[in-house]
């Protein structure tokens, strides 16, 4: 897996640079591990011949959003189960879960 940083567009579309030397490729924010996202807009629309996923910030709050782009197969929701920085809860991941279950009905 292949993480990209990115803090605009084109970090995006360079990313096709790598797309053979790996099998996935991860787009998260700039600053990994702050839970904070980037502007999911940037891939809208965006086509690549590997499977990738989308990071940063994302959580029950906002996973409708995530789930009605079609382009959107692999989420990493690492920070937006954790109650306090690097602390999973159990809490938190199963309410994501029965989201993701109801909103995929």
């Amino acid at each position: 897996i292949k993480a990209i940083s990115v803090s605009n567009k084109d970090d995006i579309i360079h990313a096709k640079n790598f797309a053979q030397s790996v099998d996935f490729l991860l787009f998260d924010n700039k600053n990994a591990g702050s839970g904070e996202s980037f502007e999911w807009d940037w891939i809208k629309g965006f086509e690549l011949d590997k499977p990738w996923f989308l990071s940063g910030g994302i959580n029950s709050s906002n996973l409708e959003i995530i789930l009605k782009n079609p382009a959107i197969k692999f989420i990493d929701i690492s920070s937006g189960i954790e109650e306090t920085k690097g602390i999973k809860s159990l809490k938190l991941i199963s309410e994501i879960m029965q989201k993701i279950q109801k909103l995929n009905k």
